[in-house]
């Protein structure tokens, strides 16, 4: 699966091209992605973080920063149909 990952928020913003066999996989490389971005300590918590803790908590800021409800994915399955979803990301293959 690869992904065309394009947002900005917040501050944040990524225009990336994301790869992975599996939902996971793309939670994991999105992770790397975040984490190459922000200050040493917290690219290392981001870093720290499981890949559907990450989720979750890409999840909360993304509530947070624009006022949403979204429940929090169960699943990096659930996460990468978020994404899409909210137009955060779109499948190239």
């Amino acid at each position: 699966m690869k992904l065309h990952v394009k947002f900005d928020i917040s501050g944040l913003s990524v225009d990336e091209m994301i790869e992975g066999e599996t939902s996971a996989d793309i939670a994991r490389t999105a992770k790397r992605v975040i984490a190459s971005r922000l200050d040493f300590l917290s690219g290392a918590f981001v870093k720290s973080m499981s890949d559907l803790g990450f989720a979750q908590e890409v999840v909360r800021r993304y509530n947070s920063a624009t006022g949403s409800s979204c429940s929090l994915p169960k699943s990096t399955d659930a996460f990468v149909e978020w994404v899409i979803e909210r137009g955060l990301a779109s499948v190239v293959e």
